[in-house]
């Protein structure tokens, strides 16, 4: 089999001799136009064999390769177009360190997903049926452990009313905040998941976008991810939300990263307050379902806690000189 790329400019011709070899073309480069489309058809050609067939492979690079991929197609050509950070990731996998246009139409012209062997589809096949088991098996102890106790079980099917957080999703956050035992307001669970927003701001020249800090517990951001995708399509309450706060930006994952923390959240204060999720649209004047959505942290109230207990990082004042002296020397207590 024989396979093309084409970058902006640069092609390179890759065959797959029948010792299973690979044997490179030189690299040529055309224009990107139609009369360099028909010389590089013209040149394909002449390095391939009749007998195997030809694929174009090439990389998306913003609209440049449409016309090439559009070219190709109405000639009843085999067109692949492949993501960037693919071709990337391959290139590193082969301890490729230097970047040209050359280099990377020699790498696109590796990747091929043309008849793979059989015996290939049949090891993924095996593989996907065999961590499909254990997945399934893992759900199954999951459910068994929550039937053994009534009340958390009770508990459970009230947080999974929740449109878009599943049981595994759930079983994680429970599991790695100790069903919330150890968290006393909601800036406590934020900071801990790594939800909170940093700001990197210093002198005149360092101006950075606000972003989420990340460090904290990943396994609950991980888990909380695709819960949040389609919770900002399908949880009535939510989507309006979604869109308020990408309104105007650049990225969508800002969003995304509010719903995961809003879910968070809301499985906390649930989960304190033994109360179900009502799956309907927050109308302007309703009062019931606010402080859900508010995380509010009027649920932390009714947990049992210590009194002396240390605060946490974000309730430290960020300036001790505007506190009161008896304040400092409370806090000095507790830390000696």
């Amino acid at each position: 089999m024989t396979q093309f790329v084409l970058q902006p400019l640069p092609a390179c011709g890759c065959k797959l001799s029948p010792n299973s070899g690979l044997c490179f073309s030189q690299v040529e480069t055309f224009d990107n136009s139609t009369r360099g489309f028909n010389q590089l058809l013209k040149w394909s050609r002449k390095q391939t064999t009749p007998a195997l067939p030809v694929s174009f492979v090439m990389e998306a690079t913003g609209v440049y390769y449409e016309p090439l991929a559009y070219h190709l197609h109405k000639l009843k050509q085999a067109v692949s177009v492949l993501l960037p950070n693919k071709v990337r990731h391959f290139g590193k996998s082969l301890s490729v360190k230097s970047k040209t246009d050359r280099i990377d139409a020699r790498i696109i012209a590796l990747l091929s997903a043309h008849e793979p062997q059989a015996f290939v589809l049949k090891s993924h096949k095996e593989v996907i049926k065999k961590f499909d088991t254990e997945i399934a098996k893992c759900e199954a102890r999951i459910k068994a452990v929550l039937k053994k106790e009534e009340w958390l079980q009770e508990k459970a099917e009230r947080l999974l009313s929740i449109k878009g957080v599943g049981l595994m999703s759930l079983a994680i956050v429970l599991a790695e905040t100790q069903g919330f035992a150890l968290m006393n307001n909601s800036k406590q669970l934020t900071s801990y998941a790594g939800f909170d927003v940093v700001e990197r701001e210093s002198g005149t020249r360092v101006r950075g976008k606000t972003r989420i800090s990340k460090k904290g517990n990943g396994r609950i951001r991980a888990a909380l991810y695709f819960p949040a995708l389609v919770a900002s399509r399908h949880n009535a309450a939510l989507p309006a939300v979604y869109q308020r706060i990408n309104a105007g930006k650049e990225s969508k994952m800002v969003g995304v990263v509010s719903l995961q923390r809003k879910l968070l959240l809301l499985n906390c204060s649930m989960w304190i307050s033994d109360t179900v999720f009502q799956d309907k649209p927050l109308a302007s004047g309703d009062q019931e379902r606010r402080p859900l959505l508010r995380n509010k942290d009027e649920a932390f109230e009714n947990k049992v806690g210590r009194s002396t207990d240390l605060p946490t990082l974000d309730e430290l004042p960020y300036d001790l000189s505007r506190v009161k002296p008896s304040f400092v020397s409370k806090l000095y207590e507790r830390f000696s």
